[in-house]
């Protein structure tokens, strides 16, 4: 969402720049405050000054245009906006950290980790860490049924553009992008690029320039269109080697029958079937009773934030007739404080709801 706002396409050269410095930045800090920490408090208990080697002195490169040289991109001048974001950033000093290492000593052996943020992003309403955004709207399979979500900054733009039209978003929901999509301004095709619509290779330079500051092995998942072929796997393989990824994850959509999230909601062709029918002899045997061993399919329901009911305000009494005898009910929900914490209604499944946030269980 950070690069979304300052308009910076995730898969460019701008954003690779951005991540190093800002990770910099933070590890910068983090030293610094441990080195304080260490002179009030004394030294972690295996602090050896001749033998620990700062994560200046472990980088594998120097900066981010050699990952790039690395990984084979191209590199590109920098834009107006990311240099004027870089020239605010305060200037690091890494020659005095050292200097008041090796004199105070560091209080942490280990300082900086990337929790995986899949669970809390969705709490917070935000994109996940250092991750593309998934999809523009995607299905996401909980206890309580299934769900499509449509990214919220994305319908805020689309609302600038006086494009929030449910058929609209409908059409876009089909694949989860608008990469393709020369209806929608170039602007907006530009920046919001989902998981799909990136390369491999961008996907881990984003997490080499923050493994490159960051102790713990980063947690990130490399995205594969399904139609990737196995070699893809084995050139992201050695391309995380080189760039010095302490550990990768891959995963080739479509690669497991079921899987939590699922890129847009378009079904394959033929993927629908039909519920057989098989004629019990009876009495009526003019009727056909269904095969109870055939479960239908939960049905999706469509979370829109911030959308009105169809009838523009409350929703009407006909429409939760509909919705019961769909099988969901309208709950309402408390999430935080302040904005956050506005009662908001959401539609679920009746069944083994627990009365908490609808996606707490992803």
């Amino acid at each position: 969402h950070m690069l979304i706002r300052l308009g910076v396409r995730y898969d460019s050269p701008d954003a690779i720049r951005l991540a190093w410095a800002i990770g910099e930045w933070i590890a910068y800090n983090s030293y610094l405050a441990s080195i304080e920490l260490a002179r009030e408090k004394g030294t972690f208990p295996a602090w050896d000054p001749e033998k620990y080697r700062p994560i200046w002195a472990t980088l594998p490169y120097k900066s981010p245009e050699e990952y790039m040289h690395i990984a084979g991109v191209e590199d590109t001048d920098i834009s107006e906006t990311v240099k004027r974001v870089l020239d605010e950033r305060p200037r690091v000093d890494w020659r005095r950290v050292e200097e008041d290492m090796k004199r105070f000593g560091l209080r942490n052996a280990a300082l900086l980790s990337i929790a995986p943020t899949g669970t809390i992003s969705i709490l917070s309403g935000t994109s996940s860490s250092i991750e593309p955004l998934f999809a523009l709207a995607f299905m996401r399979f909980v206890s309580v049924g299934q769900f499509i979500e449509v990214n919220q900054l994305f319908l805020e733009e689309l609302r600038r553009y006086e494009l929030d039209e449910p058929e609209v978003i409908i059409e876009i929901a089909k694949t989860g992008s608008i990469a393709h999509n020369k209806y929608i301004p170039r602007r907006l095709r530009r920046i919001y690029r989902t998981a799909h619509d990136i390369d491999p290779e961008w996907h881990l330079l984003h997490q080499a320039v923050w493994q490159a500051w960051v102790d713990a092995g980063v947690s990130k998942t490399i995205n594969l269109r399904h139609d990737e072929p196995p070699s893809t796997v084995w050139k992201v393989y050695t391309l995380a080697w080189k760039l010095g990824v302490k550990g990768t994850t891959v995963y080739r959509d479509k690669s497991k029958s079921q899987q939590v999230i699922h890129f847009g909601i378009k079904k394959e062709e033929g993927e629908k079937e039909k519920p057989r029918e098989k004629t019990v002899e009876s009495e009526t045997p003019s009727k056909a009773m269904p095969d109870p061993s055939i479960e239908e399919p939960p049905k999706p329901v469509v979370i829109i934030p911030g959308a009105p009911s169809s009838s523009g305000g409350e929703p009407q009494g006909g429409e939760d007739k509909v919705l019961e005898e769909r099988g969901y009910t309208r709950k309402k929900v408390r999430l935080g404080r302040g904005k956050v914490g506005e009662m908001i209604e959401v539609v679920v499944a009746s069944e083994d709801y627990a009365g908490g946030c609808v996606d707490c269980e992803f």
